[in-house]
């Protein structure tokens, strides 16, 4: 018989258990009205029930713990959610210490409390410092790299520089020539007196250490001879891996703090040394004047070349310096003096960037430079000004600036030469070649002076000119002083293309000229092509006979003229424009205008000559030639930019014939209307 107190613990029970038990409610017991008879039948029934009902005291005692868990836990929860409200309040107002630790953050030294907030910075590390956590609870800004601790990290320690902020990560030795200390050449006040030593002390330390790549040696400001040998074989020996900078003053402890224009280094031969500087492979040479070389030995033929530099088989880089004031004079009996500035021989291709050739001398070829051999130097952004050479020899000498005599390329890219000449009757103010591959880009020749060719002489192999300037080069005869041929180029054989170039005041002037800015004799292999081009006021005055004002034709080859504006150039006799003798011309969609006598000689028979405008025009062979006015725009200086509203040449050239350029003179795109334009400028 169930007792009422176990139905109340098993109501309990199914309560706590979340009603998935059915029990004998209490209600159900009082609406059995108490009755023990027939619950005695059910007592029976009550057996099974008071199995449950162990099973169920179990689970109540169970339930028991359960409860007072319960309890104990809901006093914890209360507890906890008042800890936290607490414990905010008490966090914030009153249990952070303040200036607990130092740690690195964002670069430098912050301070944080003890709840991790930072404080802000306490120590702002400049850019020669790093900031490094000492322990979990200190930090410091110390030294990077190799910057001084002992100098504020304002220098470097001993034996090293900083080179493009490398933190002072390179190997320098120093060089002052009014230095009195001990000569370490690790500091400016212990610096050494002598480049050469320099040298050697950064070899010794490439040597002792060979994880670095190269070492510097940093020279002030001051003359500085050559000491490696003696007497007239003195020179700066470069080694390789060896960097040599120029143009510091005592306190520059980085790199790009020097000035070479400021702080002048040079270099002096005392005209005494064969040659100044011996280059070397994998080295630099960069910020120095080089002066006083005088290359003349009866002894040995090379001591005749390279005053300034020579170059053995060796591809040194040679970068913001000035080579003036060499001369390689030969030595007067036979053996020629060549390359006053710099002698390159074997495979030696240095790279010359931003530097100045002026005033240097050779007795026979190469003013400034002499190419031999297999060298193929790259010329970029360097001026060459007033070289020469003398003909001693006999003959007035080859190329004022530059002799190439070399079967591989020789490159100049935005380079100058002003004022270079030869000797009376002599080959090319500026450059010379033989077959050399030669290659111009975005040059400029102003003022030089030749025998044959005032700007460049050149026979055979290849000349690529693109985007440069002649402007006031001469041609002043051979050696008879009769014939001046190519005010600016003199070709004979080979293939030359140029595009995109001006030639303006060029003057062939003797008693017999021709071509006041081109003579080109190409043979019956060669070819001549120009693209894009324009000529302007140049001259062939000869007064027995002047035959091309701007250009001259003769000899067989390949000529081919395309979209050039040809204006207001003389020729003393023939050939105001163009003068062609014996050759096979091609002229297509260009103007030739203003030119004194009319714009050419004569007009062979196979002559190509389509859709141009000619002052001659109606005699010319050919289809869509015209006479009409082109319509310049004019004005002062005389503007040959086509006038966009009354030009004939606009939209009227021909598009269907090979070698039609996709830009014009100044690069703007062909065409730009509905046909491409006549003459070397595109309207737009």
């Amino acid at each position: 018989m169930i007792r009422y107190k176990t139905l109340v613990k098993l109501a309990l029970l199914a309560a706590a258990l979340g009603g998935c038990h059915t029990v004998l409610g209490l209600e159900d017991y009082e609406k059995s009205g108490g009755d023990t008879d027939t619950d005695t039948d059910t007592d029976t029934d009550t057996d099974t029930d008071t199995d449950t009902d162990t099973d169920t005291d179990t689970d109540t005692d169970t339930d028991t713990d359960t409860d007072t868990d319960t309890d104990t836990d809901t006093d914890t929860d209360t507890d906890t959610d008042t800890d936290t409200d607490t414990d905010t309040d008490t966090d914030t107002d009153t249990d952070c210490t303040p200036a607990a630790y130092q740690q690195c953050q964002g670069g430098d030294v912050h301070s944080f409390d003890s709840c991790d907030q930072s404080e802000g910075v306490v120590a702002d590390c400049t850019s020669h410092e790093v900031c490094v956590n000492l322990t979990s609870t200190t930090a410091e800004c110390t030294c990077a790299g190799n910057w001084d601790p002992t100098d504020d990290c304002n220098s470097c320690v001993e034996g090293w520089g900083d080179v493009e902020g490398d933190q002072c990560g390179t190997c320098v030795r120093y060089v002052d020539a009014a230095a009195t200390g001990t000569e370490s050449g690790l500091t400016w006040t212990d610096a050494m007196t002598a480049v050469q030593a320099a040298i050697y002390s950064a070899q010794a330390a490439l040597t002792s250490d060979p994880s670095l790549p190269h070492c510097h040696v940093w020279v002030k400001s001051g003359t500085y001879l050559p000491t490696e040998g003696t007497d007239e074989e003195a020179t700066v020996l470069m080694l390789a891996n060896i960097m040599l900078y120029g143009g510091f003053s005592d306190t520059d402890s980085t790199w790009d703090a020097r000035d070479w224009e400021a702080n002048t280094v040079t270099i002096d031969g005392q005209n005494t040394s064969y040659h100044v500087v011996t280059g070397a492979d994998d080295s630099v040479i960069d910020g120095f004047t080089i002066t006083g070389g005088f290359a003349s030995s009866s002894f040995t033929a090379e001591d005749n070349y390279g005053a300034g530099m020579f170059n053995d088989g060796t591809s040194p880089t040679v970068q913001n310096c000035t080579f003036t004031d060499n001369d390689a004079a030969g030595d007067g009996s036979g053996t020629d003096g060549l390359g006053g500035a710099m002698y390159n021989q074997g495979d030696a291709s240095p790279t010359v960037i931003g530097t100045v050739f002026s005033a240097n001398s050779a007795d026979e070829a190469g003013g400034a430079v002499y190419n031999a051999d297999t060298s193929s130097p790259t010329f970029t952004g360097c001026t060459f000004d007033s070289n020469y050479v003398t003909g001693g020899m006999g003959g007035g000498g080859t190329g004022g600036a530059v002799h190439l005599a070399t079967t591989e390329a020789t490159v100049f890219v935005g380079c100058t030469f002003e004022n270079n000449h030869t000797g009376t009757g002599g080959y090319a103010g500026a450059i010379h070649s033989g077959s050399s591959p030669l290659v111009v880009n975005g040059c400029e020749f102003d003022g030089n002076t030749g025998g044959l060719g005032g700007a460049i002489n050149k026979s055979g192999g290849t000349l690529a000119i693109a985007d440069c300037t002649f402007s006031s080069n001469t041609s002043n005869g051979d050696t008879g002083g009769m014939y001046a041929n190519g005010g600016a180029l003199y070709l004979t054989g080979g293939t030359t293309t140029v595009q995109r170039t001006l030639f303006a005041g060029n003057t062939a002037a003797s008693t017999r000229t021709q071509g006041g800015a081109v003579y080109a004799s190409m043979g019956s292999s060669g070819s001549f092509t120009a693209t894009n081009c324009v000529f302007r006021s140049n001259a062939s005055s000869g007064y027995v006979y002047g035959e091309g004002g701007a250009i001259f034709f003769e000899y067989g080859g390949d000529f081919d003229v395309m979209m050039c504006t040809i204006w207001s150039n003389t020729a003393g006799s023939d050939g105001g424009g163009i003068y062609m003798d014996g050759t096979t011309p091609t002229i297509t969609n260009s103007i030739l205008w203003s030119n004194v006598p009319e714009s050419t000689d004569s007009y062979p028979g196979s002559a190509s000559i389509t859709y141009n405008i000619l002052q001659d025009g109606p005699t010319a062979p050919g289809d869509q030639n015209s006479s009409d006015n082109p319509g310049f725009v004019g004005g002062s200086p005389y503007d040959l930019h086509l006038a966009a509203d009354t030009s004939p040449a606009v939209d009227s050239a021909t598009g269907a014939v090979p070698g039609v350029p996709a830009v014009d003179f100044e690069g703007t795109a062909r065409p730009m209307g509905s046909g491409y334009d006549r003459g070397a400028y595109e309207c737009f």
